[in-house]
């Protein structure tokens, strides 16, 4: 059974409304997409931020304890020109922390 022509003009839209519908269409999924991905994003840097801050502050710490363990306990035999092994071995230490968090962080981006 056909329509009514007056029911079939009512559902025909002028071009302007078209257009007005299709723009408004396409700045609400531009905002879905691009726009509150963005903010959800915020929590896991501001968490990520904290997290990067303290492992670092560790890591200082831990460095510093090494080395001042070294001073302490070593200064029977480092002492004057051999003063400086406990600040190279303190840097070693973190060069080789910081070696092996890079290779545990690239084999987690490769599994």
């Amino acid at each position: 059974m056909a329509q009514p022509q007056s029911a079939a003009r009512k559902q025909d839209k002028s071009t302007g409304e078209v257009v007005s519908d299709l723009w408004g269409l396409l700045k609400d999924y531009g905002a879905q997409e691009t726009i509150d991905p963005v903010k959800r994003l915020g929590r896991f840097i501001a968490f990520g931020s904290g997290a990067t801050f303290c492992w670092g502050l560790a890591g200082t710490m831990f460095a510093l304890a090494v080395m001042r363990i070294i001073q302490v306990e070593g200064r029977r035999w480092f002492h004057g020109n051999w003063s400086l092994i406990a600040y190279v071995v303190a840097l070693v230490i973190t060069v080789l922390g910081f070696y092996l968090a890079q290779k545990q962080i690239k084999k987690g981006k490769t599994s």
